[in-house]
């Protein structure tokens, strides 16, 4: 490769680091969308499917807590977003079902975070050690 190149790919890739690494300074949890497109994160996930080690099986549907009138109202306007959002889709109840619980932690910012309990489900799901790689361990 002729030098002049090799000096344009070389300063090519030191801007892209620092770009990357200016990103990684500024990046917030909970702002992916703002550096991913939408549709790539949803092609990515998109007909992946789980694998289980067992058909899940509840006996009984779990006891759900009781919640404040003021936890219930931050419920249901969470559940309200996620359609918006295409994060879940309405559905019927179906013989065989697996129900879990929800429950909510609150944020830095004082909202309130939502979170499924899928922790009787995840019995039932293989096991597979996944370590996820930064932008740091990858520059």
């Amino acid at each position: 490769m002729e030098p002049y190149r090799l000096v344009l790919l070389s300063f090519m890739l030191k801007k892209t680091k620092q770009l990357l690494l200016s990103q990684i300074q500024s990046f917030k949890a909970g702002s992916i969308s703002k550096c991913y497109s939408r549709w790539l994160v949803l092609s990515t996930v998109k007909d992946q499917l789980i694998e289980f080690t067992s058909t899940p099986y509840q006996d009984r549907v779990p006891t759900q807590k009781k919640f404040s009138a003021e936890e219930s109202t931050i419920i249901q306007s969470e559940i309200d977003k996620l359609p918006q959002k295409e994060v879940i889709v309405p559905a019927r109840n179906e013989p065989g079902q697996f129900i879990s619980t929800i429950f909510l932690r609150p944020k830095p910012d004082g909202s309130h975070r939502m979170i499924l309990n899928l922790k009787q489900l995840n019995k039932s799901v293989e096991y597979e050690h996944f370590k996820m790689d930064t932008l740091w361990t990858v520059i």
